[in-house]
C-alpha cells in the first residue's frame, strides 16, 4: 500500500516517526536500535552541583541554575559547561527567573529573600525580603513584571520596567496587589498574557483577566489543596496538581470542562508541562516518576524512569517540543519528547467486555459486554460509531466475512442478528443459551454450542436447524468447520477435542492431551494446525490429523489465542499477561502485563491488536508488525534504564553492571533483545547469566532477518558466546522443547568451519530417534527399508516413508529418525554446496563418523553417482583409446580424430565446471591436471595434423592423462581411501624433500670442488643416483672415502629410511581414519557434481531429513540398556528423596540433639583414651626406670658382699 494512502487511512491520530528501513544484517539493526534509543532518552548533562531550579534564556543557549548551597551558575548549553558560578547566599535557591529580555535575573532563596541581579555580571540591582509561608513567582507575558503568590489571599505584582532605565540611586519597584477570595497557593500566566490562573488552598482554581485582573471563571471545589498549575499552549487547556497527588486537566471553555483526571503519582506533584501542541501533558513528582499523558486519546500513560530521584523542576522549550528538567542529582536533563505509539483506551462499556472482534474490510471494531452493550468503534480515529443495548449480558458473537451482519449471543436462550449496514437487529428464540458460535467457510451454516453440551447446526440464512451433535460431557468452548465443511472440530471443558462427521453426527476421533478444561482453540486457514489452550496452563499445537506436535507451558490459564498468518508467532492471552511465542524454536519473544484481560483480537492485516481488560478495551499497534521501533516487555524494571544500559555497553571499553530486569525487554519489529546485543559485543561473561542463570531469561528468538544469538556469535566467531548458546539450546531441548535446535540450521555451515570441539557431538545430537505416539512400531515382512525423505516440516508423516499397506501391529520392528534442525539438503543448491565444502574444511574430521553425515552423504551419492560413473567410464574409454593409439594406431589419422572427439567431450565438461565455479575450480589439483592434459593433447593433435610430430608432447599427454586417471579410483569404495592416502603421503613428504634436496645439493658441491672433471649438473646427477644406492666406488684417497661414507650413510640409509618411516606413519594414520578419508573423498565428488547443477543454485529451502529403518540388534540392546538406566535413575532419585526426607526428619526432631550429645561424648571418649595412653606410656617408662635402679642396686650389693 502507498505510504501516504496508508497514513491517510490510519487517520490523523497517528503522529509518529517513519518506519525505519529494514536492516540487511545485525550490525545495521543495532545501529537502528541505537538511533532509536537516542530519540527516546533525554540528553543527560553533568553539572557540579544539584540544580534545585533553573530558567532558560530566550535563545535557549544558556541556563541559569540555582543550587542547594546558595549558589547560582550560568550554564552554556552549546559547550555544555558552567561558565560562571557564584555563591549568593548560605541557603538553597528555590527559584530563578530571567526578566527584561534576559538582562536581569530574579533569584528567590529559601529565606524568602528576593535578589535582582544583572546578567551576566551578577551585580546586585535590587533586593528585598518578602516574608511568607510559601512564595511562588511567575514572570509576566513580556517578562517585564512578576507575579508572586504569598500563600495569602493576596497576589503581589512588581513592574520591572524601571530597572531598564539608568538611575544613579536605587529606585523602588511599582508594587500592586490582587485581592482574592481565598488563599492563593500557586499561579501561572498564559503564553499571550491575556489570562492568569490562581490555585487556591480551598481546592479550586480561578481564571483572571490579564488586564482588568478580575475573576472570569472558577472550577468546582475539590477536597485537596492546589499545589501547582500550568497553562497549555494557546490557552486551550489548563492543568493543576493537587496535594493528594491528583492532576486534573480542564478545557478552557465556557463550562471549564474537566478533560482528564490523572491519578498515577504517589508523591507530591513537582512539575507540569504541555508539549507537542497540547498533545501531551507531562507530570513529574517526588515519587521519581515522569509520566506522559495523551490529551487527545485516552490511553495508557507513558512513563519515563531513568533515574530514581525525586523531580525538582520542569520547563519546556519555546516551541514546547523539549522538556528541561532536574532531579535530586548533579544532572540536567533535556528531553526531546517523542510521539507515542498507537495506544487507545475505549471505556464506554459499563460492565466486563466479553469479546472484541474486528470487522473485516473496514477500520471498525465490535465489542460486546456483560452490560448488554454492543459497540462499533472506529479504531482509526478512536471514536464510538454505533451501539445497541439489550437487557441481558452479551457473551459471545461472530461477524460475517462480508461485514454485513453479526450474530450475537447473550445470557438468554436467543440469538441476535445485527445488521452492520442498517444497524437494526433481529432476535431469534432458541431453547438453550449459546456458549460458542462459528460460521462455515461459505457462511451457509452456523454452528452453536449450547449449555446442554450440544452442537447445533443451523442454516445461517433462514435459521433452520439442520444437525444436532451430542457427545461432549461439558460446555463446548470452540467450534470450527473443517475439510470443506464436511466435518466439525469442537473443543470442550470436558478436556477433549473431538472431530465429528457433519452428515452422520458421528465421532471420528478424539484429540487427547489436555488434563483440564479446554478454554480456546484456533484452526489455521490452511487447516494444517490446531492450537488449543486450557486451564492446565498449557498450549498444545496439533496437526489436523490428530498428532500432538508441540506443548507450550505458561504461568496461567489461556483465555485467547492468535496464530499469525505466516505461522511465525503465536499470541496467547492470560488474565494478567500477554505472551508472544516464536513458532520457529518455540521460544518466548516477549511478555506484556495485563490487568483482568478476557478477550483478544487482531485486525485483518495483523497490524492492530485489541484486548479487553475489565470494562475497557485497549487498542494498539501490533509490535511485531509496527511501523516504528518500540521496546516491549513486562512491567519489571524500566525500559529506559534498559535502553540506557544498551547505550553504555555499545561504547567501547565501558563495563556497565548488568541487572536481570534488562533481560525481558525486546526491540520490535526487529525482535532483538539483550542476548543478541551481548552476543554481537562478545560479552560472554554477561551472556552466561542472561541465558543460563537468571530466572528472568532473555528471549532467544530470531530477528526479522532470522538472526539468533547463536548465529550472531557464529558469524562474529565469538567462541565463548557460541558455547554458551549451545549450552542454552541443550538445556532447552532437555526441558522438552522439541524445536530447541532449530536455530542451529541457520548457521550450521559456518559453525562447521570454526574451532568448536563439540561439533561432532552436535551432529550426534541433531539426528534423533522419534518416539511420537502416532508412528507405527511394526511393518510387514518384505517391506523395502530403509527409506529417506526430505521434509519441509518437523513432523514426520508416516506415508512419506512407508506405505500404509506395509504397516502392521506385529512383524518386523521399525524405527523412525529425523534431524531436529532444518539443513541445506537440496542437492545442487548454493546452501548444499557451501555445507559440503564446510564439512571438508572442518578442523574436526571426526564429524564424518557421525551417523547423520554418513546418511546425508550416502543419500547424495546415490543421487549423483551416475554422473561420476559416466564421467569415469568416458575417461577410461579415453585412456584405452590413447593406449591403443600409442601401441597400434599411430599411423591411422582417423583414430586420432576419434580420440580427439572424446577429448572434446571431456573438455566440454571442464568448460561447464569453469563456467559454474570459476575461482574455486583452480583450487582443485585434479582440475589443474585436467587442464594440463587437455592443453598438451590439443597441442599434440595440432602438431600431428600439421605434420610436425613431437614424441615428447605425446609423452607429456600420457603422463598427465594417467596421473588424472588416479582420481577416478574415488568412485569405488575399496580404493577411495587410497587416493586420500596418496595425497596425505605427498603432503607429509614436503618437508622431507626439502631436507633431502638440501643434503643432495651439499654433496654435489663437495664432489664438484673435490674433482672438477665433470660439470656441476653431472655431479648433481651422480649425487642423486648416490641417494638411490647407485654408485661407483673408484676412490683411492682416504678423504674421498670419508666423503663417500658420509654420502652413502646420510642419504641412502638415514634419509630414505626416514622417508619410509614417514610413509608408514602416514599410512597408519590414514588406515586408522580410512572411514573418514572415504567420506571426505565422497564429499569431494558430490561437490563436483552439485556445482554443475546451476539451475538449482537459487533454491534456499531447508529440509528436515527423515528416515525409516528396521530396528537393528544393537539398537534393541541399546533400548534395553536405556530402559535399565532409566529404571536405575528413577530408583536413585527415589533413594535421594528418601535420604532428603530422613535428613529433614532428623533436623526437625530431637534426634538431632541426641546426635549432638553422642558426638560430644564420642569426642570426650577420644580425649580420655588419649590421656589413658599417655598415662600408660608414663607408667611403662617408670617401670623401666625402677627395673634399671633395681639392677644397679643388685650389682652394688654383690660388690659389697665380696
Amino acid at each position: 500500500m502507498n505510504p501516504a494512502l496508508e497514513q491517510f487511512l490510519k487517520g490523523s491520530a497517528i503522529e509518529e516517526h517513519k518506519r525505519p528501513a529494514q536492516p540487511s544484517n545485525v550490525e545495521e539493526a543495532i545501529e537502528g536500535v541505537i538511533k532509536y534509543i537516542e530519540t527516546q532518552l533525554p540528553n543527560v548533562i553533568d553539572v557540579d552541583f544539584t540544580p534545585i531550579c533553573f530558567d532558560l534564556t530566550e535563545d535557549e543557549s544558556r541556563l541559569i541554575l540555582g543550587g542547594q548551597h546558595g549558589n547560582i551558575a550560568i550554564f552554556d548549553l552549546v559547550n555544555k559547561k558552567v561558565v560562571k558560578d557564584i555563591e549568593l547566599c548560605s541557603c538553597p535557591i528555590t527559584s530563578v527567573i530571567f526578566c527584561l529580555k534576559d538582562s536581569i535575573v530574579l533569584v528567590l532563596n529559601e529565606n524568602k529573600h528576593i535578589c535582582i541581579l544583572d546578567f551576566p555580571s551578577f551585580n546586585l540591582v535590587y533586593n528585598f525580603p518578602l516574608p511568607s509561608q510559601k512564595l511562588v513567582i511567575k514572570p509576566g507575558f513580556m517578562r517585564d513584571m512578576i507575579f508572586i503568590s504569598t500563600y495569602t489571599n493576596t497576589v503581589v505584582t512588581y513592574d520591572l520596567k524601571k530597572l531598564e532605565e539608568d538611575h544613579e540611586e536605587r529606585v523602588d519597584l511599582v508594587r500592586k496587589e490582587i485581592i482574592c477570595e481565598g488563599i492563593v497557593t500557586c499561579l501561572d500566566v498564559c503564553d499571550d498574557g491575556s489570562l492568569f490562573a490562581f490555585g487556591f488552598e480551598e481546592g479550586y482554581i480561578g481564571l483572571y483577566h490579564g488586564e482588568t485582573e478580575s475573576q472570569l471563571q472558577k472550577t468546582e471545589k475539590f477536597e485537596s489543596r492546589v499545589d501547582i498549575i500550568v497553562f497549555g499552549q494557546m490557552r486551550k487547556l489548563i492543568a493543576a496538581g493537587f496535594s493528594d497527588t491528583t492532576v486534573i486537566v480542564w478545557s478552557i471553555d465556557t463550562d471549564f470542562t474537566v478533560k482528564n483526571i490523572i491519578k498515577n503519582h504517589t508523591g507530591e506533584i513537582k512539575g507540569l508541562a504541555f508539549v507537542k501542541d497540547n498533545r501531551y501533558l507531562i507530570t513529574g513528582g517526588e515519587d521519581t516518576k515522569i509520566i506522559v499523558h495523551d490529551m487527545k486519546v485516552d490511553r495508557l500513560p507513558y512513563q519515563l524512569e531513568l533515574f530514581d530521584y525525586k523531580i525538582l523542576c520542569f520547563q519546556t522549550s519555546a516551541d514546547h517540543k523539549k522538556l528541561f528538567y532536574t532531579q535530586m542529582m548533579n544532572k540536567l536533563m533535556i528531553w526531546d519528547v517523542p510521539f507515542l505509539s498507537k495506544n487507545a483506551k475505549y471505556g464506554k462499556h459499563e460492565g466486563k467486555v466479553t469479546k472484541v472482534m474486528f470487522i473485516p474490510k473496514s477500520f471498525e471494531l465490535l465489542s460486546i459486554g456483560e452490560d448488554g452493550y454492543a459497540i462499533i468503534w472506529d479504531y482509526r480515529n478512536d471514536t464510538a460509531q454505533e451501539s445497541i443495548r439489550i437487557d441481558s449480558a452479551l457473551t459471545t458473537g461472530i461477524v460475517s466475512s462480508t461485514s454485513n451482519y453479526a450474530f450475537l449471543c447473550s445470557s438468554k436462550p436467543s440469538l441476535l442478528r445485527w445488521s452492520l449496514i442498517t444497524y437494526k437487529y433481529y432476535d431469534y428464540d432458541l431453547n438453550s443459551i449459546v456458549r460458542s458460535i462459528r460460521f462455515s467457510s461459505d457462511e451457509n451454516f452456523l454452528a452453536l454450542g449450547d449449555e446442554l453440551y450440544r452442537i447445533i447446526i443451523y442454516d445461517a440464512v433462514i435459521m433452520e436447524r439442520k444437525y444436532i451433535i451430542k457427545g461432549h460431557t461439558d460446555l463446548v468452548t470452540e467450534i470450527y468447520f473443517i475439510k470443506n465443511d464436511t466435518e466439525i472440530l469442537s473443543a470442550s471443558r470436558d478436556h477433549s477435542l473431538v472431530e465429528w462427521d457433519l452428515n452422520t453426527s458421528d465421532k471420528i476421533t478424539n484429540f487427547l492431551g489436555h488434563t483440564a478444561p479446554v478454554t480456546c482453540m484456533i484452526v489455521t486457514p490452511d487447516e494444517s494446525w490446531v492450537v488449543t489452550g486450557s486451564e492446565d496452563n498449557t498450549i498444545i499445537i496439533w496437526s489436523i490429523d490428530n498428532i500432538l506436535m508441540y506443548v507450550l507451558r505458561q504461568e496461567g490459564i489461556t483465555l485467547s489465542l492468535y496464530l499469525s498468518k505466516n505461522k511465525n508467532y503465536l499470541l496467547s492471552l492470560e488474565e494478567n499477561i500477554l505472551n508472544c511465542w516464536q513458532i520457529d524454536n518455540l521460544s518466548r519473544i516477549f511478555q506484556k502485563n495485563m490487568s483482568g484481560a478476557s478477550s483478544m483480537a487482531l485486525s485483518e492485516d495483523e497490524k492492530t491488536i485489541a484486548i479487553s481488560e475489565g470494562s475497557s478495551i485497549f487498542v494498539e499497534e501490533n509490535p511485531l508488525e509496527s511501523f516504528n521501533i518500540r521496546v516491549v516487555g513486562k512491567n519489571y524494571g524500566s525500559s529506559h534504564k534498559f535502553m540506557n544500559y544498551i547505550l553504555e555497553i555499545s561504547r567501547d571499553g565501558l563495563k556497565a553492571p548488568h541487572l536481570d530486569i534488562y533481560n525481558h525487554w525486546l526491540f520490535t519489529p526487529y525482535c532483538m533483545g539483550i542476548a543478541h546485543i551481548l552476543a554481537y559485543s562478545n560479552r560472554y561473561d554477561t551472556l552466561f547469566p542472561v541465558l543460563l542463570e537468571h530466572d528472568n531469561k532473555a528471549p532467544f528468538c530470531s530477528t526479522i532477518k532470522g538472526e539468533t544469538p547463536l548465529s550472531i556469535s557464529v558469524e562474529m566467531d565469538h567462541k565463548s558466546c557460541i558455547e554458551i548458546c549451545l549450552k542454552y539450546i541443550k538445556i532447552e531441548f532437555k526441558n522438552k522443547n522439541k524445536r530447541a535446535y532449530v536455530p542451529i540450521g541457520a548457521c550450521l555451515t559456518k559453525l562447521n568451519t570454526l574451532d568448536i570441539s563439540s561439533i561432532p557431538k552436535i551432529y550426534d545430537t541433531l539426528y534423533q530417534r522419534c518416539s511420537s505416539h502416532h508412528l507405527p512400531n511394526f511393518c510387514l515382512h518384505g517391506t523395502e527399508l530403509p527409506t529417506l525423505y526430505y521434509s519441509e516440516d518437523y513432523l514426520i508423516k508416516t506415508n512419506n516413508l512407508i506405505s500404509l499397506e506395509n504397516i502392521s501391529t506385529h512383524g518386523l520392528s521399525i524405527v523412525f529418525k529425523h534431524t531436529i534442525c532444518p539443513m541445506d539438503l537440496n542437492i545442487g543448491s548454493a546452501g548444499s554446496i557451501d555445507f559440503l565444502e564446510s564439512l571438508v574444511e572442518c578442523p574436526y574430521p571426526e564429524i564424518f563418523r557421525t551417523k547423520l553425515l554418513q546418511e546425508i552423504l550416502i543419500q547424495k551419492w546415490q543421487r549423483v553417482k551416475w554422473a561420476i560413473y559416466i564421467q569415469g567410464m568416458l575417461y577410461i574409454f579415453y585412456l584405452v583409446q590413447l593406449s591403443f593409439y600409442c601401441i597400434f594406431f599411430r599411423d591411422l589419422p582417423i583414430y586420432l580424430v576419434i580420440l580427439f572427439f572424446v577429448h572434446v567431450l571431456l573438455f566440454l565438461y571442464e568448460v561447464v565446471q569453469l563456467s559454474t565455479d570459476f575461482y574455486d575450480y583452480w583450487l582443485d589439483v585434479w582440475n589443474i591436471m585436467d587442464q594440463l592434459r587437455g592443453l598438451s593433447f590439443t597441442l599434440f593433435c595440432f602438431l600431428e595434423w600439421s605434420g610436425d610430430s613431437n614424441q615428447n608432447i605425446l609423452l607429456i599427454v600420457i603422463i598427465f592423462s594417467w596421473a588424472r586417471g588416479i582420481s577416478y579410483f574415488r568412485m569405488f569404495d575399496g580404493t577411495r581411501y587410497m587416493v586420500r592416502l596418496l595425497s596425505e603421503v605427498i603432503k607429509d613428504m614436503k618437508v622431507f624433500f626439502v631436507i633431502l634436496g638440501y643434503s643432495t645439493l651439499a654433496f654435489t658441491f663437495i664432489f664438484y670442488i673435490r674433482n672438477q672433471t665433470l660439470t656441476f649438473s653431472e655431479f648433481l646427477t651422480v649425487s642423486y643416483r648416490l641417494d638411490l644406492g647407485d654408485f661407483d666406488a673408484d676412490y683411492t684417497d682416504s678423504f674421498d672415502w670419508v666423503i663417500f661414507f658420509l654420502a652413502t650413510v646420510i642419504n641412502p640409509l638415514i634419509m630414505l629410511n626416514l622417508l619410509i618411516s614417514i610413509m608408514g606413519d602416514t599410512y597408519g594414520k590414514v588406515q586408522e581414519t580410512n572411514d573418514i578419508a572415504n567420506y571426505q573423498e565422497l564429499t569431494g565428488m558430490i561437490i563436483e557434481i552439485e556445482k554443475l547443477m546451476f539451475w538449482k543454485k537459487g533454491s534456499t529451502q531447508q529440509y528436515y531429513m527423515q528416515q525409516c529403518d528396521f530396528l537393528r540388534g544393537n539398537e534393541q540392546e541399546r533400548d534395553k540398556v536405556n530402559e535399565r538406566i532409566k529404571v536405575m535413575k528413577s530408583q536413585l532419585l527415589a533413594i535421594e528423596d528418601t535420604m532428603k526426607n530422613f535428613r529433614q526428619k532428623v533436623n526437625d526432631s530431637k534426634v538431632k540433639e541426641l546426635y549432638e550429645i553422642i558426638k560430644t561424648l564420642t569426642k570426650e571418649k577420644e580425649d580420655m583414651e588419649k590421656i589413658i595412653i599417655q598415662n600408660q606410656e608414663m607408667t611403662e617408662k617408670s617401670r623401666l626406670a625402677i627395673e634399671e635402679i633395681y639392677k644397679r642396686l643388685q650389682v652394688r650389693n654383690t660388690i659389697i658382699t665380696e
